[in-house]
């Protein structure tokens, strides 16, 4: 997308997110929580392996890994040092990123208190056992105990995540199981359900075209070096490199309803770690039935040095315009994205944004720009053009750096919001 290339952003320390109101089920879980913790007892039963079988990232297929790890070498005969400790710096990095994660939530804040003070108590016995202040036998004692509520701590944090993202449509089936996603389109999908709502999955393989006009793209243009992977699981790498400031471009055309108002682009990404990303770019460019485009482009700016991003929208002359500071997740954690964008008149409007099951706070005079006259990229008439670009960070002259992400259940959602006569459903397609 060729539009203007922001500032690194600054570090804003100030919450800007905003939790959902919980629903019932959400409000029924802490308090099953709570009830357990005051009997002296957790919901997670302490010995037994979470399920690893959430087709999403996002639910910390990893976070499990760790958790079964360390559980396993705590209830050893004989446990050995080292590997315990090795397990519970992969769980500590794993609550650090969910402790970031419900920032703001008070519903979940009793849950993150108990897990920042038991991480601490499992470090201090870790500790006491290296010093040899204690026996092997006495360690493994509090180690079981502590480790398990940590292991329930981060289960019922997984287990109120998926609710929050899934507006409580669907009941965990087991404490260790949280029920799984909807298919797209269906109620248990991530995003606000829209009326007449339809759905395009847009994860086919050999669906993306890689896009190589230099003109198209912004930045410095394009290098070759793209390589584009379609994994087992249903979710697409790409690997991109070039020199300081290139870009990476995928492409990929749906149809677009008139009648409809809204459109909704729902993904999950994973940045590898060791990427040199200076901003992730996920658009939606939409052209009505009159040729006028909605250039709904939208680009997370990565700032090294924090757990924050700038999150862009693209204003009615195609530069990028700062909406919001959002918290991101380290490169390896899996973040999911939900945005919304409405076309009133000739002009658009992004409604909506939500980060990991947080609606984000936009900027109100950075979110209703006019559509402009359809472009010489030659979109057609009621289509959605979606685009995936990784925008690489500066490197030395000559140098070639790279970046790997990738993607998994990337699909448009359109549908109506607000006021409208419209009672025609779409027919899902791909």
């Amino acid at each position: 997308m060729a539009v203007e290339a922001s500032a690194v952003a600054t570090r804003d320390t100030s919450d800007k997110t905003t939790s959902k109101k919980p629903d019932t089920q959400i409000i029924d879980l802490i308090k099953e929580w709570q009830d357990a913790r005051t009997a002296g007892t957790t919901l997670t039963k302490p010995t037994e392996p979470l399920t690893i079988d959430f087709k999403d990232p996002i639910y910390h297929n990893q976070m499990n890994e760790d958790l079964n790890n360390l559980t396993k070498d705590v209830n050893q005969a004989k446990p050995n040092q080292q590997d315990v400790a090795k397990d519970f710096a992969a769980v500590q990095k794993d609550s650090q990123y969910w402790t970031t994660h419900e920032q703001g939530n008070t519903t979940a804040q009793p849950v993150t208190t108990d897990l920042s003070n038991e991480t601490k108590q499992t470090q201090a016995t870790l500790q006491d056992w290296k010093d040899g202040k204690i026996t092997a036998a006495q360690a493994q004692t509090q180690l079981e105990k502590s480790t398990a509520d940590v292991k329930d701590d981060l289960n019922t944090l997984q287990n109120v995540d998926w609710h929050e993202r899934n507006d409580g449509s669907s009941k965990g089936t087991s404490p260790g199981t949280p029920g799984k996603p909807g298919t797209p389109g269906d109620p248990g999908s991530p995003g606000t359900p829209l009326k007449d709502q339809s759905t395009y999955a847009n994860m086919q393989q050999g669906s993306w075209r890689v896009n190589d006009v230099a003109s198209e793209i912004g930045g410095t243009g394009i290098d070759p070096n793209f390589d584009v992977t379609h994994n087992a699981d249903g979710s697409m790498t790409a690997k991109f490199s070039g020199g300081g400031y290139t870009d990476g471009l995928l492409t990929k055309t749906e149809a677009y309803n008139p009648k409809d108002n809204t459109v909704q682009l729902n993904y999950d990404v994973n940045v590898k770690p060791g990427s040199n990303l200076h901003a992730l770019e996920s658009d939606i460019a939409i052209t009505n039935s009159e040729g006028k485009t909605a250039m709904a482009a939208s680009q997370f700016v990565y700032n090294p040095k924090t757990h924050m991003a700038e999150f862009d929208t693209s204003d009615s002359n195609h530069h990028w315009v700062k909406a919001a500071e959002v918290a991101v997740p380290d490169d390896g954690q899996p973040m999911s994205v939900s945005m919304d964008v409405k076309m009133v008149g000739n002009t658009y409007e992004y409604t909506g944004l939500t980060v990991n099951g947080k609606t984000i706070a936009l900027d109100p005079n950075e979110t209703k720009f006019n559509m402009t006259q359809i472009g010489p990229k030659g979109w057609a008439r009621n289509t959605i053009v979606t685009q995936l670009q990784q925008d690489e960070g500066s490197a030395p002259k000559g140098e070639i750096t790279s970046s790997t992400v990738t993607y998994n259940d990337v699909h448009i959602n359109q549908g109506n919001t607000g006021d409208t006569t419209s009672s025609t459903s779409n027919t899902t397609g791909g």
